[in-house]
């Protein structure tokens, strides 16, 4: 307990990616740290390699038995600490507790699963979701879906920060206190069916009394009443999930606190006030590797002023204060009702079982419907349950006063003074605005449409007019455009009155940004974003360009090169008068490649590497009357270039070098040459 924690991360994206990056790692870095090397832990230990955490799936998480103090300052370490501060810049690990990583792998989600993080942020358990619904691959489409939600405005900030790495049109982003997320219909009108989700979290907010290794001044804070106080917030939170969950669907409910009023006091409640609607999984045998020890079905409730013995006993004394915190809730199941929940079935890690914090979690299943929310409930402060009769008398009233035939859009002003029908997603009269927050907004300007279409040649494989959306209400010619999965797009239209709060979706694919004195009939006012090339490149027929190997690692190295220093292959693309001015997609071409190469000659790639896979490597550039040059910044390039091998051959790079200082030298001289001509003239 009074050892730091290990260092623990886990390799992001899923599938061939991830898997190929894992055996790099081992490859080039792990396996120089020889067993004849030794290092020293906080404790005076020998500490071990590296190795890969033996319950994690294909051996994506890993542990380093030294803290992070070690880490930085031995210096045979260097190439270690070096590498996972510049692989979590990149996106491409997380750095993460070993516990934190169980209750997504317990979550068991699979590929078109519906899923709610009811308490997401930072984000690292969300992302684990997100690999499970993309398990085919971040550029397969899929039906799955994942919303992350947090109370907190600046929370999920970092939460649209941390999942955005991965780039998912599936995703989205609402603030919410997680007690009253909002329950969403079904985009049929009047089918009088809900959103329900087919798998939810509930890593609820705990005093974090697990966590003492990394935090050890929580030994001089805690105190009895903050879990007393906390426990009627973490089983409304939870039982809102249970209300939001599909029948056959699983919850995970977890904490970092071993502390059985927020752990198993928490789920006696749930099951008591849903009449065991729900119920606890055996998952005993999933992760055998991972030691826990079983919940429990005895427990003490203490507040400050000592042990008390039962809930009558508390409402019966002087101290109004007491009264007042304690609950029936806090106290332990008699032994007919422990002999139906189970909580045994909940998993309790203790700090020395694998070397982590502590923390608990429990895997619910929805066994069948549960009664209306008047039924249940009696753990609820007065409050909160009139809060949530309201919520549901509201939903009631506005669904009655609906017109099936007739939802009109409201109409808002545009550009030039015009006005028309502006759909917004799931927008109807009398929708609720959010101070701070743009709404969401289909893009279905035809000259939007047609403009991308046309200079792209996006083929009918992927259907713009129904996908496209922005963040304001200038959706003629908006400044960002948005492309959003049929998952995303069903579930915002399920919400007419605008109860979601938003803050992101979709995934950026349009910028605006037109080139200058470029011919109207071969440009476009949109660039595509890098974030987003996955989605279009599979449908695009224009402005791509393919390069060989070296082409590309010169560009990314330089960031920009003048059209001459290409060769022929791409420079015959660049100056082909089809290809407009304006943004290009480079593409890495192995087949041109594999031709370039002379017999004999060794490649510094595997060509069968996965990033090579589903259209190939490929980045955004802009080309203008000269030059291309890069649009991606330069974490990124810098990431794709040392997957292609690296920095060119220094007489390349100085043969690039040569060339822009020539054209410079040109212009120099041209413009010099023009100003004595201006002369001649005023003379």
């Amino acid at each position: 307990m009074r050892s730091q924690l290990p260092v623990t991360f886990r390799i992001n994206g899923g599938g061939k990616y991830s898997l190929a990056m894992r055996d790099r790692m081992e490859k080039d870095l792990f396996s120089k740290l020889g067993s004849a090397e030794e290092y020293v832990n906080e404790a005076g230990e020998k500490a071990a390699k590296p190795f890969a955490l033996p319950w994690y799936p294909d051996r994506l998480a890993w542990q380093l038995s030294y803290s992070r103090n070690v880490l930085r300052k031995v210096p045979q370490l260097a190439d270690v600490h070096a590498f996972i501060v510049r692989e979590n810049d990149k996106g491409n690990i997380t750095r993460q507790e070993a516990v934190s990583m169980v209750p997504p792998l317990m979550l068991d989600v699979q590929v078109g699963d519906r899923v709610l993080d009811m308490c997401a942020a930072p984000g690292s358990k969300t992302f684990q979701m997100l690999e499970a619904i993309h398990k085919n691959g971040v550029d397969k489409m899929t039906s799955g879906l994942v919303m992350a939600n947090d109370v907190d405005a600046q929370r999920c900030g970092l939460l649209t920060h941390q999942t955005s790495r991965f780039s998912s049109s599936n995703m989205i982003v609402v603030q919410h206190e997680a007690q009253d997320f909002p329950r969403l219909q079904e985009p049929e009108r009047n089918s009088g069916k809900h959103i329900m989700f087919d798998r939810i979290l509930a890593d609820v907010p705990c005093t974090g009394d697990g966590t003492l290794r990394k935090a050890p001044d929580i030994w001089v804070r805690w105190n009895h009443n903050q879990a007393l106080g906390i426990h009627p917030l973490q089983a409304r939170i939870t039982l809102r999930g249970c209300e939001l969950l599909k029948v056959g669907g699983r919850l995970v409910y977890s904490t970092c606190s071993l502390n059985p009023i927020e752990d198993e006091a928490v789920l006696a409640e749930i099951l008591r006030s849903t009449n065991y609607a729900m119920q606890l999984v055996d998952v005993s045998d999933l992760f055998p590797e991972l030691k826990r020890c079983p919940g429990i079905t005895k427990w003490t409730v203490n507040d400050r002023a000592g042990r008390i013995a039962s809930y009558e006993e508390a409402q019966k004394g002087n101290d109004p204060k007491r009264r007042s915190i304690i609950k029936r809730s806090h106290f332990p199941p008699t032994e007919e009702e422990a002999a139906k929940m189970h909580l045994e079935r909940s998993m309790r890690y203790l700090p020395h079982h694998n070397d982590t914090g502590g923390f608990f979690v429990a895997v619910l299943e929805k066994v069948c419907e549960i009664g209306h929310d008047a039924e249940m409930g009696a753990h609820l402060s007065n409050t909160a349950a009139r809060k949530r009769k309201e919520k549901v008398d509201g939903a009631k009233s506005n669904d009655e006063g609906d017109d099936a035939d007739d939802a009109p859009a409201k109409k808002q002003k545009l550009e030039g003074g015009s006005s028309a029908p502006v759909p917004v997603l799931g927008r109807e009269e009398g929708r609720r605005h959010h101070r701070g927050i743009d709404p969401v907004v289909a893009v279905t300007s035809d000259a939007v449409h047609s403009q991308l279409k046309r200079f792209y040649g996006i083929s009918s494989s992927i259907d713009l007019s129904t996908s496209l959306m922005t963040r304001n209400l200038d959706a003629e010619l908006p400044k960002r455009i948005y492309y959003l999965s049929d998952a995303a797009k069903r579930v915002l239209e399920a919400d007419p009155t605008g109860d979601l709060k938003v803050i992101a979706t979709g995934v950026k694919v349009f910028e605006r940004q037109e080139a200058k004195d470029a011919d109207p009939k071969n440009s476009c006012s949109y660039r595509v974003v890098q974030e987003g090339l996955y989605v279009l490149l599979p449908h695009m027929t224009k402005q791509v360009v393919t390069a060989s190997l070296m082409e590309m690692r010169k560009l990314l190295h330089m960031r920009s090169c003048r059209k001459e220093s290409f060769e022929n292959h791409v420079r015959d693309q660049l100056t082909n008068p089809a290809l407009g001015k304006g943004c290009v997609v480079l593409k890495f071409d192995p087949k041109l490649e594999a031709s370039d190469k002379e017999e004999g000659e060794v490649s510094v790639i595997n060509l069968n590497d996965p990033i090579f896979e589903a259209g190939g490597c490929a980045i955004c550039c802009w080309m203008g009357e000269a030059a291309l040059s890069l649009l991606c910044d330069k974490v990124y390039a810098a990431m794709v270039l040392e997957k292609l091998g690296g920095p060119p051959p220094q007489e390349v790079i100085d043969r690039c070098v040569a060339d822009k200082a020539k054209a410079k030298e040109e212009m120099e001289k041209a413009a010099a040459n023009g100003a004595a001509v201006e002369t001649a003239v005023a003379t």
